[in-house]
């Protein structure tokens, strides 16, 4: 999950489904990447974003 904070940024999927769809965010925006999901970011001028990522649960 990515919270956008300053700027705009480009998200753009890669995956065969929806390859080439690109999604502008911009402050105040949350953007959540799905297990396994290939994208790229970009920005055409700066950003600030807050970015977390959860893994497996793993029983010890």
């Amino acid at each position: 999950m990515k919270i956008i904070l300053e700027g705009e940024f480009w998200l753009e999927i890669l995956d065969e489904e929806s390859k080439g769809k690109i999604i502008k965010a911009v402050p105040r925006d949350i953007i959540r990447i799905g297990k396994g999901m290939h994208v790229s970011f970009s920005s055409p001028t700066h950003g600030k974003a807050f970015y977390v990522g959860q893994r497996d649960y793993q029983q010890w």
